[in-house]
């Protein structure tokens, strides 16, 4: 006898099947958004440094060192690991100002250049 499966079934069990598949491969999505989120922290860094660096504030990689401290206390939940990168990418993005302790003042930059670490 052939029956016919109701749609309720049919939507359930292809929910299943996604499930499934989505969670054999949450590992790269967890990678894939980290990756995006160091990026975009490098990237938020590179822009202020650039057209904000003359204003007379704290260098970003401080806001990159909260960021990480608060990311380590919070390491067990999901977001504490993008804590974690953002804070990275803060950090790398002004690792130059890091290196030679500038807390606070003006950036001086000779030439505006997004990719690099200054």
């Amino acid at each position: 006898m052939d029956q016919k499966k109701s749609p309720q079934i049919i939507l359930r069990q292809a929910q299943e099947v996604r499930g499934k598949f989505f969670k054999r491969f949450r590992w790269l999505r967890n990678l894939i958004i980290g990756l995006l989120v160091f990026f975009a922290s490098y990237a938020l860094g590179r822009f202020s440094h650039m057209y904000f660096g003359s204003l007379n504030t704290p260098h970003h990689w401080i806001y990159g060192v909260v960021a990480l401290v608060a990311g380590l206390i919070f390491f067990r939940k999901k977001w504490g690991a993008y804590l974690i990168l953002f804070g990275l990418g803060f950090i790398l993005s002004d690792f130059q100002d890091m290196l030679n302790l500038e807390f606070y003042g003006v950036d001086t930059v000779m030439m505006k250049v997004f990719w690099g670490i200054n």
